[in-house]
């Protein structure tokens, strides 16, 4: 029984290994100078993992509260694991800090990691949203138009 538990705990923890490795192979966050992106930002931040969580689960609460509209077949979301993400910190005129997040399913022969992925078109593969950290607000989603 003791060697069950013990091998049940390796597999637990390969799991969690695995899961995180791809977690964090799906994101990046920029650094403060990529705040020109984002409509309103008068200065930027380099998000902390922590801003990044709290804007990630400020816009799932926010697709959950949207269920109609992503009904419509351009707005129709997949599976946000399915996206790689870039975070971009950017405080507004308020003085508020706020995240502008790219969601994309494909990266367009890009180096994803180092320039923003922006394109023209692509549907529901390319949106952008803004999460205010202070206000906890959603705004300003965008899905691409179709191709």
């Amino acid at each position: 029984m003791f060697i069950f538990i013990v091998l049940l705990l390796v597999v637990i923890l390969i799991f969690a290994f695995i899961l995180v490795k791809f977690y964090r192979n799906k994101y990046v966050i920029f650094p403060a100078e990529y705040s020109w992106i984002a409509i309103g930002s008068t200065k930027g931040f380099t998000a902390s993992e922590e801003e990044v969580r709290q804007a990630d689960n400020l816009f799932r609460d926010f697709l959950q509260n949207q269920k109609d509209i992503l009904k419509l077949e351009n707005y129709r979301i997949k599976n946000l694991w399915m996206y790689k993400v870039q975070y971009v910190g950017f405080v507004n005129e308020k003085g508020e800090r706020n995240i502008w997040a790219n969601y994309f399913c494909n990266t367009m022969d890009r180096d994803w990691k180092k320039e923003i992925v922006h394109i023209d078109g692509g549907g529901n593969c390319f949106f952008q949203v803004e999460i205010n950290l202070d206000t906890k607000t959603v705004y300003n989603f965008m899905v691409n138009r179709p191709y």
